[in-house]
């Protein structure tokens, strides 16, 4: 059996039925597997990025998510308009300094503990 998470395409596949328990993770586009990840986080930023790369609208009930990950943590085209629009095309997300603010300590945060796991041997 083949979980499949998020929507249409392109979308995230992993072999079996639960997914805290995969090892691999592929993400596809148009049925065509075009990344293999080992881990749900790496799975996760790879298709945001490929989302962003072939300009495809985030699903409505992920945008919210798939912009802050775009904007904030990989900081793809900070200063381009939002993806995130309803049905009319008006623009639904405006990121406050607030906003800005929590994901700039949120990756210095994850620097801090990555260099912390590389000078401990991990």
């Amino acid at each position: 059996m083949v979980c499949t998470f998020f929507f249409t395409d392109p979308k995230i596949k992993l072999p079996g039925d639960n997914p805290f328990m995969a090892k691999k993770y592929f993400i596809s586009v148009d049925k065509v597997c075009v990344a293999e990840k080992n881990n749900s986080m790496d799975a996760i930023l790879m298709l945001v990025q490929i989302c962003f790369l072939l300009n495809i609208h985030y699903p409505p009930g992920l945008s919210l998510t798939f912009e802050f990950i775009e904007r904030l943590i990989l900081q793809m085209a900070p200063g381009r308009e939002s993806r995130v629009k309803n049905k009319k095309g008006k623009v639904l997300l405006v990121l406050t300094s607030a906003v800005r603010k929590a994901g700039k300590d949120l990756q210095e945060f994850t620097t801090k503990i990555k260099d912390g796991l590389q000078k401990a041997g991990f």
